[in-house]
């Protein structure tokens, strides 16, 4: 999709290191990188914590806390990049996908432009329009073009360009996940070093702190996307209830895990025995992990039966997890057993490269900014 463009938005050398703000509720992913000849190169990347309720669901709520701590990461993280992109995602952006006639370019945008003011129930004034030719289609022998439009509230792509500027940052773009991930899972696309992704449909899942999102592709094309209002944040604080835990606390219990795969017998990691208290508070622990990721499942499966039930021909051939919350060991078995179809965590894509050495085994994390780095 075409980058929002807002009138201050400055170009760039795509030779040049950038700087991608991967925004999100719970924390920014920094990443400085760039793309070049088909490569994405990571020189270096850090993750940054967000107070609680300062960024919700794409606004920023509280925007002088969100300015001091990215001041303050970027000044101990010594980060001299100022061309900078923001990629984020929110419920707030409505897209629509319509299908045109082949014609010119100047007519088409005319017919875009009459579409979206006739058929998107919203104030266009107050929202940045933007559309994305996904590919040519023949319908009744007429030749069309699926087209893919974004309105997002020109609220949002506003405050993030006023965070940039009060960070001396110069802005390029503001992309949002999904048509990232799309840029990156191409059809030439290996995933995990040997699995090709051509010819298959394929779902890939953003297991986030405060959404999942659910992006299809099919043969490297955009199909479309949604977002699921859960997260790991509700299974952290159910987690904290019942055990009188603080977050902190909660992640280390979380990380006392073996695998969410396995039955409680093998769960701890530790092969010692183990205290009563302590093999309670685990099996605690695994059964709310369970109960929410069967949740997590449930909604994700309607996503699944929506799009198989738009077309006859309409499968899920894989699925590939990334994001903060993939780091359970045994999510992808647990999934593969429960949609019975194979799943994957994201590890490893051809053509991306992480220099930064401490982050090599975190592009999961990273992967919404590495994705933004691909200007396209």
């Amino acid at each position: 999709m075409k980058s929002f463009k807002l009138k201050s938005f400055k170009s760039f050398s795509k030779n040049k290191d950038v700087l991608v703000l991967d925004l999100g509720s719970h924390s920014v992913k920094v990443i400085i990188g760039k793309y070049e000849k088909s490569k994405v190169i990571v020189s270096n990347a850090f993750t940054v914590p967000i107070p609680l309720d300062c960024y919700r669901d794409g606004k920023i709520v509280n925007m002088l806390e969100v300015k001091e701590v990215l001041k303050k990461a970027l000044e101990e993280n010594h980060v001299k990049t100022k061309a900078t992109i923001c990629t984020i995602e929110s419920s707030f952006v409505i897209t629509r996908e319509i299908l045109l006639p082949v014609v010119q370019e100047e007519e088409l945008k005319e017919m875009i432009q009459y579409e979206v003011g006739q058929y998107l129930p919203i104030e266009l004034d107050k929202y940045v329009i933007q559309h994305k030719m996904m590919e040519e289609v023949t319908e009744e022998n007429i030749s069309k073009y699926r087209i893919l439009v974004v309105a997002l509230p020109v609220e949002i792509a506003w405050s993030h360009f006023e965070l940039l500027e009060f960070l001396d940052l110069s802005p390029v773009a503001l992309d949002l996940h999904a048509n990232a991930i799309c840029k990156i899972f191409n059809a030439d696309a290996a995933i995990n070093d040997t699995e090709t992704i051509e010819s298959k449909t394929i779902a890939v899942i953003d297991l986030g702190y405060s959404h999942i999102n659910v992006i299809i592709i099919e043969n490297g094309i955009y199909k479309f996307n949604r977002m699921i209002d859960l997260g790991a944040g509700d299974m952290d604080t159910v987690i904290a209830n019942y055990l009188n835990l603080d977050l902190k606390e909660v992640e280390e219990q979380k990380l006392a895990l073996k695998s969410v795969f396995a039955g409680m017998e093998e769960a701890a990691v530790s092969n010692e025995p183990i205290s009563l208290e302590k093999s309670s508070a685990l099996e605690m622990t695994l059964d709310v992990i369970k109960s929410t990721l069967d949740n997590w499942i449930d909604e994700i499966n309607r996503v699944f039966k929506y799009y198989t039930s738009r077309s006859a021909g309409n499968r899920i051939d894989g699925i590939f997890i990334y994001g903060g919350n993939t780091g359970f060991k045994g999510l992808d078995q647990y999934m593969t057993h429960t949609f019975g179809i194979p799943t994957a965590k994201v590890n490893g894509i051809k053509n991306v490269e992480m220099l930064h050495q401490p982050t090599v085994d975190d592009l999961p994390i990273y992967l919404n900014a590495i994705a933004a780095l691909i200007r396209k």
